[in-house]
């Protein structure tokens, strides 16, 4: 029986196995390398465009169709177009061809088992079996939920697993969201605010600001969650960062935290951890911050779909949903959440709840 290794770089990302080396930009696998093979894989902001092959013999590329998901469904090369098939929890038969490095969801899957290794390598997914071969380290308590091996709580379709943890809603959804009324989001329990001046300040952070009774507010939107040490950060992938990284990266767009009145974290769980109480330090502001989760329109997205092809726009409308309404594929406790404002003060003892 053969037996396969696996290496980890020090972000615990799988860089290789069975021969095959991988090469990353952040989060994002870009290049394999097999002996004298090599593939290249060409994103733009998350969206999977080309492939390219090349040995010692041949030189080829192929342009990637794919769906809303990233699985990819078509890869069209010089002189032939090849097509792709899942079954729902993303399961493809060898026969079913193999010419894309990458699959379901855009991910990569192993090439001795045939299992998508979740989080750059973290966990396997087994498409056949429809579920996952080892527990989450996140279950059964923390966000990764009751089931320690369940796949997306049983909705393939409609949700995505990017790091083998927890699941989020599909970029379908996503979508269907932007095209709802304000008054269809008012009655989901929506608060529905226009935004101005929208900068992304890393993968899946932006900026933006709008006026609020205080005066202007500074907005921060990103993923957030709890750390392994019961601290919690905002995440660019699978990178995290603390109020001081927060801070500079605003500097370093030309935000002057001066001219605004107070700062909203729109994050889940920050409110849980030391972070906004150490971001109200830094800028000498208010800062309002979340305990649970809170789901907010996906801004990148909100962009492209008003048309802006740079970082900056205006007049972005933002979706913050207080309970799950018509998103019935999260559930409406995981939903639920508070809202904390903490003061310029060195104790913690000066967080105030305001529902």
């Amino acid at each position: 029986m053969a037996t396969y290794h696996y290496h980890y770089d020090p972000l615990d990302r799988l860089i290789q196995t069975a021969g095959i080396q991988r090469f990353y930009n952040q989060s994002r696998m870009t290049t394999e390398i097999e002996g004298t093979q090599r593939y290249s894989v060409f994103q733009q902001d998350g969206r999977l465009l080309a492939q390219r092959r090349r040995d010692s013999t041949k030189d080829e590329c192929h342009l990637l169709g794919t769906d809303l998901q990233q699985s990819v469904l078509h890869a069209v090369g010089a002189d032939k177009h090849h097509s792709m098939a899942y079954n729902a929890y993303g399961h493809r038969p060898v026969e079913n061809g193999l010419i894309s490095l990458l699959g379901f969801n855009g991910e990569r899957a192993d090439p001795v088992t045939g299992h998508y290794l979740l989080g750059n390598g973290y966990r396997a997914f087994n498409p056949v079996l429809m579920r996952f071969n080892s527990p989450d380290s996140w279950s059964p308590f923390g966000r990764g939920g009751i089931n320690s091996y369940g796949y997306c709580g049983g909705e393939p379709i409609n949700r995505v697993d990017r790091n083998g943890h927890f699941f989020g809603l599909g970029s379908l959804i996503k979508n269907l969201t932007f095209a709802l009324d304000k008054r269809v989001f008012r009655i989901m329990g929506a608060k529905v605010k226009r935004a101005f001046n929208v900068q992304k300040l890393a993968e899946g952070v932006y900026q933006y600001e709008y006026p609020s009774k205080r005066g202007a507010t500074l907005v921060v939107q990103a993923h957030g969650d709890k750390l392994s040490n019961g601290d919690t950060a905002m995440f660019s992938g699978k990178n995290h960062f603390g109020a001081e990284d927060l801070v500079r990266k605003l500097e370093g767009r030309g935000v002057d935290v001066r001219k605004f009145d107070e700062v909203e974290l729109i994050s889940c769980h920050l409110a849980e951890g030391a972070f906004p109480q150490q971001m109200a330090n830094l800028t000498g502001l208010p800062v309002k911050a979340y305990k649970g989760m809170i789901w907010s329109s996906d801004v990148g997205l909100a962009l492209k779909s008003a048309g802006y092809k740079g970082d900056v726009g205006s007049k972005i409308t933002v979706n913050r949903v207080k309970k799950a309404g018509l998103i019935s594929l999260v559930p409406e406790s995981e939903l639920n959440y508070h809202r904390e404002v903490f003061f310029p003060q060195a104790s913690a003892s000066s967080r105030i709840r305001d529902s």
